[in-house]
Order: structure tokens, then C-alpha cells, then sequence
């Protein structure tokens, strides 16, 4: 686990991002076809060298997925797919155990940026993975969207 995922954790457990589900602001997804029970998130957006990213993390009861999209300054909305980015696009999402324990990453993603919000304002999207899951087998993330405030990173 990441030093800044962790210390999102903690943040999110300490004072609460988002809401819980019933507002406007969040992160949603399926898991397997579950619906998760958010509990908070957050978008960070960091601006350097001629590139613009967001790093999504949302925190339920059955795991923890993180969404990261870099594109070009200033990022606009647009789709990133996993290994078919264009030129500066990078994307990713791995998915977080509950129990700490192995990290999952994509197999496959696609990650639809509708609002690129700044610091101050607020992050919107769609996104959907297929996780591989060490030993064998996938899981599969659906129904993703993140509508949350966008903060500097720590």
C-alpha cells in the first residue's frame, strides 16, 4: 500500500470525505455485481511539467479502488483506456483488499473524465475495470462513478 493511499485512508476514517452515498458527492461502483457501501473518498489534482493528473480513491465496506488519469495541461474532460492511451494519457486502477493485503491491478479500464474540476472544485466521472486476481481468475469492477471535491495532494 502506497504512503499517500494510506495516509488518504486515514484521512477519509479520521474526518470523512464525501458523503455516505445519499448526496451528490461520492465514488460508487459495483464489485462482482455488489453494490458497495461507500464510506468517503477523495480527488487530489496535482499540475506539473505540462501534465495535469487526478488520483480518485474511494473507500467501502468491501475494498478500496484508486483511479488515476494524466493527460496534457489543462486536462479536459475525456476517455482514457487502458493500453490505448493517447500521447501523455496515462491511466490506471487497482483495487485494495479490506484486509490490507494484495494489490489488484487492471486488466483492463476505461475511465470517463466529464468534469475536470481544479483544486477547489469538483472531479466527475465514469469508470469500469477487470481486475486480475493473483493465482487466477478476475474481478470485475461496473457501474463506477466519482462526483467528489478536488483537493491538493498531501
Amino acid at each position: 500500500m502506497t504512503r499517500s493511499f494510506a495516509f488518504g485512508l486515514m484521512f477519509c476514517f479520521s474526518v470523512g470525505c464525501g458523503s455516505n452515498g445519499g448526496g451528490a458527492f461520492g465514488m460508487w461502483w459495483d464489485d462482482d455485481g455488489t453494490p458497495v457501501k461507500f464510506i468517503g473518498g477523495d480527488a487530489r489534482f496535482t499540475s506539473s511539467g505540462g501534465s495535469d493528473s487526478y488520483d480518485i480513491t474511494g473507500v467501502a465496506h468491501l475494498a478500496t479502488v484508486q483511479v488515476q488519469v494524466t493527460a496534457p495541461s489543462p486536462i479536459a474532460p475525456q476517455t482514457f483506456v487502458c493500453n490505448q492511451t493517447t500521447t501523455g494519457q496515462l491511466v490506471g486502477v487497482t483495487y485494495y483488499r479490506p484486509d490490507g493485503g494484495i494489490d489488484f491491478m487492471e486488466q483492463s479500464c476505461t475511465v470517463v473524465l466529464t468534469k475536470a474540476g481544479q483544486i477547489g472544485d469538483t472531479a466527475v466521472g465514469t469508470f469500469e475495470a477487470v481486475i486480475n486476481i493473483p493465482g487466477g481468475g478476475t474481478k470485475t469492477i461496473s457501474n463506477g462513478k466519482f462526483n467528489l471535491h478536488v483537493s491538493k495532494p498531501l
